[in-house]
């Protein structure tokens, strides 16, 4: 039946009003869908459907304006996310998001976390889980509705990209090794293109006990391209390598209160070491630096992605409670 109506107004739009209707199609799907008319736009029709089994799960937004009194063009918008978990231990993930023109948010967005959005992100993903590795198989593309931005500023569709993690002890006294690898691919309109290969094997060593924990731990991490410089000067195969080494120790004092509850105060060091390497020939095609956090004390590069390993010879220390 219909919910009460949706009345609105907007210096882009004029008056609205729309009258959703709820569909209760079956205990497991139902969709809300809604004739909306705005006075200087003309008339949309909106909906959502959604649906659950026992392994899938998903939602469809859409919008259809067919034709726009100001632009005199078809308008639409639609959302597709689908989740589902086909075997054990292995899942799988597809969002499609994607609009008809640049302005549609800024013409119909209800909030400003839909104006300001400079791109929208499309993906696709298979991950699976063993023992003692991760999988994952994944795919980006963007949809880039920001004027202001150039071509050559565009994010990269990352088609594919392939992740592989292996954490696997080696004996019963904490020793383990640990491997994080990808494999990607970059590709846009314009600017250099290419391959990225990135390995990082490592040893450490866990030990945990009631008074506190130690562990130290030493890597390689080796980054490697294969490029297409579209006429650009530079290196077509650049490929850096450095060591990693960290130490992370932390105590756990406890003590009783007065009144029976307990209080802890857990003091922790963390040793970072990374050699300084040139890396200036080596695009950045998804990376940049963190935001500077607590996390980042006890983080062994200060750099999202894989195109820059940060140097160092740091010490951090910190006191919880």
């Amino acid at each position: 039946g219909f919910h009460d109506p949706n009345l609105g107004h907007a210096s882009d739009t004029g008056f609205e009003v729309g009258a959703p209707w709820y569909w209760n199609i079956a205990p497991n799907q139902d969709a809300v869908i809604e004739p909306r008319y705005f006075t200087d736009r003309g008339f949309m029709l909106s909906g959502e459907y959604r649906f659950l089994t026992r392994r899938t799960r998903g939602t469809f937004e859409a919008d259809y304006l067919p034709k726009d009194k100001v632009t005199d063009e078809e308008r639409y918008r639609y959302l597709f996310r689908h989740y589902s978990s086909p075997r054990q231990r292995w899942r799988t993930r597809l969002i499609v998001d994607r609009v008809s023109d640049d302005r549609y948010y800024q013409d119909f967005g209800t909030s400003l976390g839909q104006t300001a959005r400079q791109f929208l992100r499309s993906s696709a993903e298979v991950h699976g889980v063993g023992r003692y590795w991760n999988l994952a198989l994944t795919a980006d593309d963007f949809q880039v509705i920001d004027e202001s931005v150039l071509p050559n500023n565009e994010p990269y569709r990352r088609v594919p990209r392939l992740m592989y993690w292996v954490d696997r002890p080696l004996t019963d006294s904490g020793l383990s090794f640990a491997l994080e690898s990808e494999l990607v691919n970059f590709d846009r309109p314009e600017g250099t293109i290419g391959t990225r290969a990135d390995l990082y094997p490592n040893l450490y060593w866990d030990l945990r006990r009631h008074w506190g924990f130690l562990k130290p731990s030493i890597g390689y991490r080796y980054t490697a391209y294969d490029l297409d410089l579209r006429g650009e000067e530079g290196d077509d195969t650049p490929a850096t390598g450095t060591m990693i080494a960290s130490m992370d120790a932390g105590l756990v004092f406890d003590r009783r209160t007065a009144s029976g509850d307990l209080q802890t105060l857990e003091p922790r060091l963390f040793f970072l070491y990374v050699p300084r390497k040139e890396q200036d020939d080596q695009p950045l095609f998804d990376t940049g630096e963190f935001t500077f956090g607590l996390s980042q004390l006890f983080n062994t590069t200060r750099f999202t992605g894989s195109d820059r390993q940060g140097d160092a010879n740091q010490l951090s220390m910190a006191v919880s409670t």
